[in-house]
């Protein structure tokens, strides 16, 4: 995971939040609760101001690309562990990395990455598993499960929570012109910032880079 600091300008900043407000229309809705829209996204490539924004960062740590795919985001719950599926199907050998840059300043939005690699999103449950049999003979690896806003991820069937078990890689938290790089495959959520009332939905820019030429150290 490699921390990315002030790499939007403010300027920049205001440009996707300008492209944000001006296309209601364009953005889609990604996920949904009955008549709750919890996610939506509005992708940037239509834009050649804001692509050539995105290909600019994308060129500083790749010398090559299969594909690049990146949206503006408003979400309205917080990510339990997971990885990003994203090219899975049809580039099933090739890496896959994610960027999370943060539009605003706030700290209790935070993105939370383990070194543990699990190839999709459908391996999970047996990953739990597996670890849930095992569980009796591991010694924990940290408490984090105390020190971040991680009450959401708490595994009910193993009364215990995966976190404590697990590699931290690195914590990001949200500074605005800021974000992370890591393998899209890693272990991650973001923090419980539904506790904090105050606020009601999370705006973030986000990419997905599939490559074989990572020219960065992500350590």
């Amino acid at each position: 995971m490699k921390l990315l600091n002030n790499i939007l300008s403010a300027e920049q900043i205001e440009l996707f939040k300008q492209y944000w407000d001006n296309n209601p229309d364009r953005r889609y809705v990604n996920w949904r609760i009955g008549d709750e829209v919890l996610d939506y996204r509005l992708e940037c490539k239509r834009s050649p101001v804001l692509w050539k924004i995105v290909t600019d960062i994308v060129s500083q740590d790749f010398s090559n690309t299969v594909e690049i795919w990146s949206a503006l985001q408003s979400q309205k719950f917080a990510h339990h562990i997971h990885v990003d599926d994203y090219g899975i199907e049809k580039y099933p050998d090739i890496p896959m990395y994610t960027y999370i840059f943060a539009l605003d300043t706030v700290p209790e939005f935070k993105t939370i990455v383990w070194k543990e690699i699990v190839k999709s999103n459908a391996d999970i449950p047996n990953y739990l598993k597996l670890w849930n049999l095992k569980r009796h003979k591991l010694s924990k690896t940290s408490t984090i499960s105390t020190e971040q806003d991680l009450e959401h991820t708490y595994d009910e069937n193993a009364q215990a929570y995966l976190c404590d078990y697990l590699t931290l890689d690195d914590i990001f938290e949200y500074q605005a012109g800021s974000g992370v790089l890591f393998n899209g495959r890693q272990l991650h959520c973001t923090s419980n910032w539904l506790k904090y009332e105050k606020f009601k939905s999370r705006e973030l820019l986000q990419i997905h880079v599939v490559s074989h030429d990572l020219k960065t150290s992500l350590t």
